[in-house]
């Protein structure tokens, strides 16, 4: 009843709350579809870029540092996987430098763009 009298008194209103729902629900299959095909390692480049996109540092470089008290148990439910696989992950993204540090808080996207390539999903705007 509520939402119907909303639409009638207020349609623009309505119609704006519409399509925003439509928005958040796409944005939630995408991003569940991503999951599914995606590796450990590219969920985890993923959730970084995701992170650094809402509270990264930019550096002078064009590296941006990560600034957040974000636990390693934080990041792997932002990924979709385990503390120890994204331990791995982190530490196998910082042996070929895409990233620097093994610590989140301060940690250093070095390459954002070899990070979106090895994300190979683009889950910014998700």
């Amino acid at each position: 009843d509520a939402v119907a009298r909303l639409a009638e008194a207020a349609p623009a209103l309505y119609m704006a709350l519409a399509r925003s729902l439509a928005r958040r629900v796409l944005r939630v299959q995408r991003k569940l579809e991503a999951f599914s095909r995606a590796t450990v390692e590219a969920r985890v480049a993923g959730a970084l870029l995701e992170i650094a996109e809402d509270a990264g540092v930019p550096l002078a470089d064009g590296a941006i540092r990560l600034d957040l008290p974000l636990s390693q148990e934080d990041l792997a439910a932002l990924a979709g996987t385990t503390r120890e696989s994204c331990s791995t992950a982190v530490a196998a993204l910082a042996r070929s430098g895409v990233v620097r540090g093994r610590r989140l808080r301060g940690l250093v996207l070095v390459d954002p763009g070899r990070l979106a390539a090895l994300a190979a999903v683009d889950f910014r705007g998700l």
